[in-house]
C-alpha cells in the first residue's frame, strides 16, 4: 500500500481573533501557510473539523 504525503487543503484550527472558537483555514502554496476562511468560525473543534473534512472531500 502506497501512502501519499499530501497536505490537507482545509484544516480546523483555533481562531486567533475569536478566543475559544475554531476556524477552517485553507492552505496557501504562495504563503506556505494556512489562511483562515472568512465566515468559517465554529463554537467547537469538532464542528470545524467536520466542515474542513467536507471541504477536503469536495476538493
Amino acid at each position: 500500500m502506497i501512502m501519499e504525503n499530501k497536505i490537507q487543503m482545509y484544516v480546523a484550527q483555533p481562531s486567533d481573533k475569536q478566543l475559544g472558537m475554531y476556524e477552517v483555514a485553507k492552505y496557501s502554496e504562495t504563503d506556505s501557510n494556512y489562511i483562515p476562511i472568512k465566515g468559517e468560525i465554529y463554537l467547537t473543534k469538532k464542528a470545524a473539523e467536520e466542515r474542513a473534512h467536507e471541504l477536503n472531500k469536495e476538493e
